[in-house]
């Protein structure tokens, strides 16, 4: 007997991390979603309502534990959750630096408890600075 593979995906209401939930399902994985609902949106994800394969919790990543169940017998984590944009961050940098440095070690610290086989991150392109667009990755780093 062969069990699917379990895939957890942090932001996965939001417009990434609901395409590329749209994937791993299409792909046969059972997928844990972790969405705080301030940036994502349930409707990004409505198409799979009847999808038993598919959980999704509502929660703020700041607010995980590092045993949390979500986390059990899961083989990998997508994190795509946190605040993007470069204003907002300078506006409110507490905020930022809560959820997205915070809230990522939170996460990571789960992923270690429940022993995941890989851990994949993706940063927005606010490191650049206000680089031209599009944005090539050999850009220069600006912050």
């Amino acid at each position: 007997m062969t069990s699917k593979k379990i895939a957890v995906v942090t932001g996965g209401a939001g417009f990434i991390g609901s395409h590329t939930t749209d994937l791993l399902l299409k792909e046969g994985f059972e997928v844990r979603v972790i969405d705080s609902m301030v940036g994502g949106h349930e409707k990004n994800l409505h198409h799979h309502k009847n999808n038993s394969s598919l959980t999704i919790e509502e929660l703020d990543i700041r607010n995980i534990e590092p045993e949390n169940n979500i986390f059990k017998k899961v083989d990998y984590v997508f994190h795509f959750a946190g605040i993007g944009d470069i204003v907002p961050s300078i506006e409110q940098p507490v905020e930022y630096m809560s959820t997205n440095i915070q809230g990522t070690v939170r996460v990571l610290e789960a992923a270690r408890t429940a022993e995941i086989k890989r851990f994949v991150y993706a940063a927005s392109s606010s490191c650049y600075g206000l680089a031209d667009t599009p944005t090539k990755e050999n850009h220069s780093i600006n912050p």
